[in-house]
């Protein structure tokens, strides 16, 4: 058949198009790979528990999978989702593994005397940082190979606990509830320490010039509590306390803005300040509510949506809120159910791991609204460790903390 100039043209103009479009979805593909890592406690070293790159949560029902493996001891950190189907998964019988599904790739035992203390971290090559209970910091290749011990470990004190492990551009961070804070490179190399009477808590974030942002409790109700920054050498910039309040563990830093909350307990009721600052701990502004502020995530948007839990004398409640810039509300929900563990978030999703009087649940939220689009029970399923981590198909996944098991809540088409 002999084509004139018009197909001809059309012919090359339609597979000049289908170059182009399979050359975008490389392009979103590969940059939706890369969204992943590194990865740490709370998505990233701002804490913002976005998993924006995926477009929706999974959530028609939950599926429990038994996983192929000698160590079948139980979860005892948050798990980190990688690239196709793997996981990360620290387990009470001292041993670090890799699994792919439901099938181990490998374990390494670290040491017999001492778990793993905290949650971990990956970075972009898939070199993985765990930290003991004595102190020791290690890190370990792709492969399980051992590269290196960054840091052996010092005199640990009796009720000595150790922060999450805060994974910046340029090194490690880690820090105790004794007042050290310490900054390791990726060689090993201490860069700096600073000793203080500070009660480093649990879990901090940083931005991208390597300042850190935490929340100091003082345990004094007349002082209250403060949010203290760390300039990249581990010198205090600045303060910004609250007087007679208490402040939440939850810090988080997003496109130059710090977020957190404080807390007051009076005889009728409590009242709570969520504060949004600058870098230089300057208040851009704040909005009050009417429960204690607990978890806090931001999206890409720069919406804060924060969570709190008011046990109240009768049925606990969680409210759940979306704060805009500037303090006004998006939208307000309220959940019979008890939120401790971040709320993750998708582009269109808001999951919430949950506790209700029948057991754990999942709650998704539509992010837009607030609405709830589904609750997934979990009280058949196996004892979970209640921080999820995100696989690159969206679904949320827990594991089990008696056993090692796989609860993922799925799509309705998966078996």
């Amino acid at each position: 058949m002999k084509l004139n100039k018009t197909d001809i043209f059309f012919n090359v103009k339609f597979s000049a198009w289908v170059i182009f479009v399979i050359a975008l979805q490389l392009i979103i593909s590969c940059s939706t790979e890369q969204a992943k890592l590194p990865l740490q406690q709370n998505v990233d070293a701002g804490r913002t528990n976005s998993y924006e790159h995926i477009e929706f949560f999974n959530n028609a029902r939950h599926y429990t999978s038994n996983v192929r493996i000698e160590d079948l001891s139980g979860c005892i950190q948050q798990p980190l989702a990688l690239p196709d189907g793997r996981f990360i998964v620290a387990t009470r019988n001292y041993a670090l593994n890799m699994i792919s599904s439901t099938e181990k790739i490998w374990t390494v035992f670290l040491d017999t005397n001492f778990a793993i203390a905290s949650a971990m971290a990956v970075d972009k090559d898939e070199n993985i940082f765990v930290l003991l209970e004595n102190g020791r910091l290690i890190q370990y290749a792709k492969d399980g190979k051992l590269m290196m011990i960054l840091q052996n470990p010092d005199t640990v004190q009796e009720f000595e606990t150790f922060s999450d492990i805060l994974l910046q551009n340029d090194g490690i961070v880690i820090g105790s509830n004794r007042g050290v804070l310490k900054k390791y490179d990726f060689k090993g190399k201490l860069l700096w320490l600073n000793r203080t009477n500070l009660n480093i808590p649990k879990t901090f974030c940083s931005d991208e010039q390597n300042n850190i942002y935490m929340m100091i409790n003082t345990y004094n109700t007349v002082d209250g509590d403060s949010l203290i920054a760390f300039d990249k050498n581990g010198k205090i910039k600045w303060h910004y306390n609250m007087k007679e309040m208490t402040g939440s563990k939850s810090v988080v830093y997003k496109k130059g803005k710090i977020y957190t909350a404080f807390q007051k307990f009076t005889p009728t009721g409590s009242v709570s300040e969520v504060v949004c600052l600058n870098e230089k701990g300057e208040k851009l502004w704040s909005k009050q509510l009417p429960i204690p502020i607990r978890n806090i995530s931001v999206d890409n948007n720069e919406n804060a949506i924060v969570s709190g839990y008011n046990p109240g004398t009768g049925e606990g409640i969680s409210g759940v809120f979306s704060i805009k810039q500037g303090g006004d509300l998006n939208w307000t929900q309220y959940l019979k159910a008890a939120i401790n563990s971040p709320m993750l978030l998708s582009n269109t999703d808001v999951a919430i791991t949950a506790m209700t009087h029948e057991g754990a649940g999942a709650f998704f939220l539509d992010k837009s609204n607030g609405n709830l689009k589904r609750h997934v029970s979990l009280h058949d399923a196996p004892i979970i460790f209640l921080y999820p981590c995100v696989s690159s198909e969206g679904n949320i996944t827990y594991f089990g903390i008696d056993k090692l098991k796989l609860i993922t809540i799925v799509s309705s088409s998966v078996l």
